[in-house]
């Protein structure tokens, strides 16, 4: 029996060792502060819907293009899907930072000053704070509020 738990162990580390693949090293602050400067200057390509000379390949073009300049940084190779996926986790941590903070100021007062922001989240927040996405649809009660 004892045998058998040692081939069996030995054939999971060999198996796991091949699924298991090589991570890039995570975002440095130059590399989102690269990728920030670009969704600002391309802001209304990135976010806007498909339309009036927004096309997918224009906006393929622009990821591509931020991919290129933040890869030349020379941390790591950054695909344009890398990029996209980084600008969207920034602007969901940054949506849930400006929801809680504004629930905050709504509150009764009293108990800790409130932590000070990172600069990503912040310059995010400042880039964002106009959208539909963090302020809500003005005209529009939410279900929620009309049971409470």
């Amino acid at each position: 029996m004892h045998w058998f738990v040692n081939i069996y162990f030995n054939m999971a580390d060999k198996s796991s060792a091949k699924t298991q693949r090589d991570r890039k090293p995570n975002f440095t602050q130059e590399e989102v502060n690269v990728i920030q400067d670009q969704v600002q200057k391309n802001y209304k390509v990135i976010n806007e819907k498909f339309g009036d000379g927004i096309t997918n390949s224009r906006k393929i073009a622009v990821w591509s293009r931020i991919s290129i300049l933040v890869s030349a940084l020379g941390v790591a190779n950054r695909s344009p899907k890398d990029c996209k996926d980084k600008w969207a986790n920034t602007k969901k941590v940054a949506k849930k930072v400006f929801n809680n903070r504004n629930k905050e100021q709504r509150a009764t007062g009293g108990g800790p000053q409130p932590k000070k922001l990172s600069l990503a989240i912040e310059r995010t927040i400042d880039l964002c704070k106009d959208s539909a996405s963090f302020k809500g649809l003005e005209g529009v009660e939410s279900v929620l509020g009309m049971y409470q």
